[in-house]
């Protein structure tokens, strides 16, 4: 292939997106056709809502408050830890309770880890989104 066929495929590309964008606000036959040739240059005129976006910007969404609800639960695990660190012993005739300190450290450490989680995910959809759509 030669480098004129290039350079021509190239123009053919940027016409059609600048007629996409010309015909932008307008409406009719022109404004079809201009999509079509842009689409078939090699995408989807800008700003215009696919398929495929909408199905990505789901996605996004469902992870991203997936990610908040699991970092909800964590943060909430991270300030019960006291109370869930204490059991149960039966010492003779009696029922004592007993405070698992390794267990209460690691569940004090949820309360951290818990806030960033949630950020993580609160700061995955609109990055994603706008990846994905752009």
């Amino acid at each position: 292939m030669h480098q004129g066929a290039l350079l021509g495929a190239a123009r053919r590309k940027a016409a059609a997106a600048a007629a996409a964008r010309r015909s932008q606000y307008g409406g009719g036959p022109a404004a079809a056709a201009a999509a079509a040739a842009l689409a078939a240059a090699g995408g989807a005129p800008r700003g215009k809502v696919t398929a495929r976006c909408l199905w990505n910007a789901c996605k996004a969404l469902t992870v991203g408050l997936l990610l908040m609800m699991v970092g909800c639960a964590m943060a909430t695990i991270g300030y019960y830890a006291e109370q869930l660190s204490v059991g149960q012993e039966v010492r003779g005739n009696a029922t004592v309770p007993v405070k698992n300190e390794s267990r209460t450290f690691h569940l004090n450490n949820l309360s951290y880890a818990g806030p960033i989680v949630m950020g993580v995910g609160g700061r995955w959809r609109p990055l994603r989104v706008c990846w994905c759509c752009s």
